[in-house]
């Protein structure tokens, strides 16, 4: 639960994306791609939903998942950049 009020704290003080031009460029192709892989597809929404201003729920209820995973994208787009949050993070094993 503490990891979970960390994150609630961050992102409920709405964190403003900050990102450049090829970078919006490049999250507007992706969410209209049809060639790209389903989950690049589906963060890219996420990330210009949540950039365009919308709060965590209203993205996560159009995208018809959990708060908890648009709170995990949005994080890490946060930390490691627009072009990081598109990669799975390792894991164990």
């Amino acid at each position: 639960m503490g990891k979970r009020k960390y994150l609630g704290a961050i992102l409920g003080k709405r964190a403003k994306s900050e990102m450049s031009v090829g970078e919006m460029d490049y999250l507007i192709r992706c969410s209209y791609s049809r060639i790209e892989r389903t989950a690049k597809v589906y963060r890219a929404k996420i990330l210009l939903g949540y950039h365009q201003g919308e709060s965590i729920s209203k993205v996560a209820r159009e995208m018809r998942t959990e708060c908890r995973k648009i709170e995990r994208t949005v994080q890490k787009a946060l930390e490691y950049g627009v072009q990081s949050a598109f990669r799975d993070l390792p894991r164990r094993g």
